[in-house]
């Protein structure tokens, strides 16, 4: 009988110990979220501190972009730069499939 109370009890700490491990372990997996979270929300928050001001009355003089287009040989067929003011037309739309409605 004290053999089966022995192996009851065994049984039963070999259960906490499992728990307490498994606690052990989701606790730990919290704490290096926390702290990864907070390293992440840390390096952007220095990355926008550094970032130059941006008028955004001016924002296409900070859009220098220029595009080539070339030909086969790598010759130089038509430069695009984008320094002016983008111009928007307004185009009627006239066709009208019927699997869009």
């Amino acid at each position: 009988m004290s053999e089966d109370n022995k192996n009851k009890q065994d049984k039963k700490k070999h259960k906490k110990n499992k728990k307490s491990g498994l606690k052990i372990f989701l606790l730990v997996l919290v704490i290096v979220i926390i702290i990864g979270i907070g390293a992440t929300a840390g390096i952007v928050i220095a990355i926008a501190k550094e970032a130059p001001e941006i008028d955004p009355t001016n924002i296409s003089a900070l859009l220098n972009q220029t595009s080539f287009i070339l030909d086969q040989n790598g010759n130089v067929i038509e430069k695009n730069t984008f320094d002016d003011e983008i111009k928007y037309n307004n185009v009627s739309f006239c066709y009208n499939p019927g699997h869009y409605v």
